[in-house]
């Protein structure tokens, strides 16, 4: 029970950045292109990601790798 509620928690944009490795600013913007996870609102200037979302995000870009890297 205890990793569902780990996988499932909302991140706050300083640790989406960290997880993923990149500016606050290539969140934004991939998310806006649809390329990244939508937030979700949790106050009137508060906004997180759920850490599923994003975590499932980075599994699929890592797949994506090693598909480009044994085609080319």
């Amino acid at each position: 029970m205890r990793a569902i509620e780990e996988t499932d928690r909302v991140l706050r944009c300083s640790d989406v950045v960290a997880l993923v490795r990149v500016c606050r600013a290539s969140i934004y913007k991939w998310e806006k292109k649809g390329l990244f996870p939508k937030r979700i609102q949790l106050g009137p200037r508060v906004v997180g990601w759920r850490r599923s979302d994003v975590l499932k995000w980075l599994d699929a870009r890592s797949r994506n790798a090693g598909d480009n890297a044994t085609s080319a």
